[in-house]
């Protein structure tokens, strides 16, 4: 690998000098290399041309293969160095809402507590899959069912309730006002005005795909949000 390694270098800089700088090797143990490197394959690698060097015909084959392998050879040993670096890394599952409105707020004042913890961020609801999706922790809205061998700690009950801003509130406290809610929980709206009768309805129950968007949309004024 050394002299195949000193060949190549010679044969891309164009010079014995610059491929020794290049390899922190001395002019003569780059020759030896190459010498020796000629010999052991049994044809000429490189011929004289004025007061340098040129590749000769089987040269240029071998150095065209040597490009490509060394750098198929980077490129594998840095995709199996970020590997290594995802695998000591710990990966935290949550929804998009959780992830935007509690978790990332908090995240700086972590990090600043444990930075040799390196925390990555994988979006996600519903039941998990950790080895498949190779997560180490989630949050989750516990609706379904948890194998009896998971670790779980509650961090707090769900509360659901309207967010609005706060040019809108008098629109909401008369009844005129859009509704937002998320497809994920479409009855979500009747179920939380049955239990509040003194709430007036509103004009219009808009649907978003998300809980954060309809998030976002409220603080945009576009409505009432009723979110968890």
């Amino acid at each position: 690998m050394d002299d195949l390694r000193a060949f190549e270098t010679t044969a891309r800089l164009g010079s014995v000098r610059f491929a020794a700088d290049s390899l922190a090797l001395t002019h003569g143990a780059v020759s030896r290399r190459i010498t020796k490197l000629s010999e052991d394959l049994g044809f000429k690698l490189f011929e004289k041309s004025g007061r340098g060097l040129r590749l000769t015909a089987a040269g240029e084959v071998l150095n065209l293969t040597l490009g490509r392998f060394f750098t198929e050879l980077a490129t594998t040993v840095e995709s199996l160095r970020a590997a290594n670096a995802r695998q000591n890394a710990l990966v935290l599952s949550c929804e998009p809402s959780v992830a935007m409105r509690w978790l990332i707020p908090r995240l700086a004042s972590f990090q600043a507590a444990h930075p040799d913890i390196a925390l990555h961020l994988s979006v996600g609801g519903g039941p998990v899959e950790f080895r498949r999706d190779r997560i180490d922790l989630a949050i989750r809205r516990l609706d379904f069912a948890l194998p009896d061998a998971w670790h779980v700690q509650r961090l707090f009950p769900e509360k659901v309730g309207p967010v609005v801003s706060p040019q809108l509130a008098p629109a909401f406290a008369s009844g005129e006002y859009i509704a937002l809610g998320s497809k994920t929980r479409p009855d979500a709206w009747s179920r939380w005005l049955s239990t509040h009768p003194s709430v007036r309805r509103p004009t219009e129950i808009r649907f978003y795909d998300h809980h954060f968007l309809i998030v976002e949309a409220a603080s945009a004024g576009l409505g009432v949000a009723l979110s968890p």
